[in-house]
Formats: C-alpha cells, sequence, structure tokens
C-alpha cells in the first residue's frame, strides 16, 4: 500500500495524471480500509482539480476511523469549490475542534462564512487567524470584510487600514476602504 502511495505521489509530480489516481485506487484494491490511500487519492483528485471526487475520498478516508484535522481542511476546500458552502463550515469547524491553532483552518472558516454572508460568526475565526499569524493580508481582508459587513464599521475601516499598510494600492482594499469610507 505505501509503495502504491508513493507511487501515486511520484506520478502527480510528474503530472501523470491518469497513472497517479491509477496507482491511489491500487493502494485502495491492495488494502480497502487503507486511510493512507483514501486520503491520497483524495489529495491527487484536489491537486487536480477534480473536487467531487477529492470530496468523496476525503469522506471515505474519514469514515474509515481518521480524525486528523488536514483531512477535515481539504474536505472543507473541496466542498466549497463545488458550492456546498454549508457542508464546507461542518468540515472546517471539525478541523478547528481537532487542531484549533491552525491558521489556515482558521482563515478558510471565516472565507467561507464570509462567503455564506455569516459576516457575524466569520470575525472570531478570522481574529484567530491574525493572532496566529498577524502578517497575514487575506485573514486581514477578511476580518475587515467580516466586520464591516457586520455594520462595525469603524472597527472595519480600521482593520482594512491595517491590511492596506501591509499592501498599499491593492485594488481589493481601495474597493473596500472606499465603501467604508462613503459610509
Amino acid at each position: 500500500v505505501i509503495y502504491q502511495v508513493q507511487l501515486a505521489d511520484i506520478y502527480l509530480r510528474l503530472e501523470r495524471d491518469s497513472e497517479a489516481i491509477a496507482a491511489a485506487n491500487k493502494a485502495i484494491e491492495l488494502d480497502p480500509k487503507s486511510f493512507k490511500a483514501r486520503y491520497f487519492l483524495g489529495k491527487v483528485y484536489f491537486e487536480l482539480g477534480q473536487n467531487e471526487e477529492a470530496a468523496n475520498a476525503f469522506r471515505t478516508a474519514i469514515t474509515s476511523g481518521a480524525n486528523i484535522p488536514e483531512v477535515f481542511y481539504f474536505l472543507g476546500i473541496s466542498l466549497s469549490r463545488i458550492g456546498k458552502t454549508d457542508e464546507a463550515i461542518t468540515a472546517l469547524e471539525k478541523a478547528i475542534e481537532l487542531a484549533p491553532d491552525t491558521m489556515e483552518y482558521n482563515a478558510e472558516l471565516g472565507t467561507q462564512l464570509n462567503s455564506a454572508a455569516r459576516y457575524e460568526e466569520a470575525i472570531a475565526p478570522f481574529k484567530k487567524a491574525g493572532e496566529l499569524a498577524p502578517k497575514d493580508f487575506a485573514a486581514k481582508v477578511g476580518l475587515g470584510l467580516a466586520l464591516f459587513e457586520s455594520s462595525k464599521y469603524e472597527e472595519g475601516l480600521q482593520v482594512l487600514m491595517e491590511a492596506d499598510r501591509m499592501k498599499p494600492g491593492n485594488p481589493v482594499v481601495n474597493m473596500f476602504l472606499n465603501i467604508a469610507r462613503a459610509r
């Protein structure tokens, strides 16, 4: 099984996509209950942008008994890419439950909550992401948007101004700053 997973990884790096999928499926055939094989199949599909297949493989990996936050994180991203935002949020919440101090998990949850127009809920994970990585530009912008859309205009404006100092002239930040200043 490990050999097939490693082979799949090599094929993926060589951009031999169909061979990567075949090697990962062979690993599953050798050990249908293998978490590693199912997880790696999900990663192969994820890297190839085949998000429905990736989500299915990650779900199967989870049902094999693995409680690994990274799997829930990739499941969440895969689900968001196919428009299943509520399911993505649930998966990301589980990832954070298992690894609360991971900046990427918190930032992605905030992003998905913003996408679902659940701005009040997005504030906490964005703030956590900002605590974990104070110089993360995307988390700052996401927090600014969540605050602004939650009618916390002054606080949102301050966060967006911090983001503007990080990357002066960024068109997204400038757009939000102009809207915020107009209110």
